[in-house]
C-alpha cells in the first residue's frame, strides 16, 4: 500500500494565506516603526500631550472612583435604614400605640386601663412565639444566649 499523498493546495488559498501573513506584518511594522519614532523625537509636544491626558484621565478615574464610594456608602446607609424600618417595634407583636392626655391623672388611669391587657400579651408571646408568625411566609429567627453555667447557646426557628 505505500503512503498516502496529501492533497495539495490551490494556488488561491495559498495566495490568500501569503496575503494575510504579509498585512500582518505591515501592521507590526507600521507600530514598531510609530513607537521607534515617538522614542527617538524625544519628549515633543504629542509625548507631553498624550502625559497631559493621562494625567487628566487618571484625575477624572480618581474623581469617579470617590464618586462610586459616596454612593456606595449611601446605599449602605438606605439598606440600614430600611432593615431598621422592617425590624422596627410597629411591626413587633407586643407593639401598641398609646397616644397619653397632657393631664397626669389621666395618663395614669390609661396606662392601668391597658395594663392587664399588655401583660396577658406579653406571657402568651412569651409561651407561645410562633403563634404570631404567618405560616404562609418563609421566616426565620436565630436567637443566641449565655446559660447560667457559660455556655454559649443558640436557638433557631425557621419557617420554609
Amino acid at each position: 500500500m505505500g503512503k498516502q499523498q496529501k492533497r495539495r493546495k490551490g494556488t488561491y488559498a495559498v495566495r490568500r494565506e501569503k496575503a494575510l501573513e504579509l498585512r500582518d506584518e505591515a501592521r507590526r511594522l507600521e507600530s514598531q516603526v510609530a513607537v521607534l519614532t515617538l522614542r527617538s523625537a524625544g519628549p515633543g509636544e504629542e509625548e507631553l500631550e498624550v502625559d497631559a491626558l493621562r494625567k487628566q484621565t487618571e484625575v477624572e478615574n480618581a474623581e469617579m472612583r470617590e464618586r462610586i464610594r459616596a454612593q456606595q456608602l449611601h446605599v449602605a446607609k438606605m439598606q440600614s435604614a430600611v432593615s431598621q424600618c422592617l425590624r422596627s417595634q410597629q411591626s413587633y407583636p407586643l407593639y401598641t400605640r398609646i397616644c397619653l392626655p397632657k393631664d397626669w391623672n389621666w395618663r395614669r388611669e390609661k396606662l392601668i386601663s391597658i395594663r392587664d391587657e399588655k401583660l396577658n400579651n406579653a406571657y402568651n408571646f412569651i409561651m407561645d412565639p410562633k403563634r404570631y408568625v404567618e405560616t404562609d411566609k418563609t421566616t426565620y429567627s436565630d436567637e443566641l444566649f449565655e446559660s447560667e453555667e457559660g455556655d454559649f447557646c443558640g436557638e433557631r426557628f425557621e419557617t420554609v
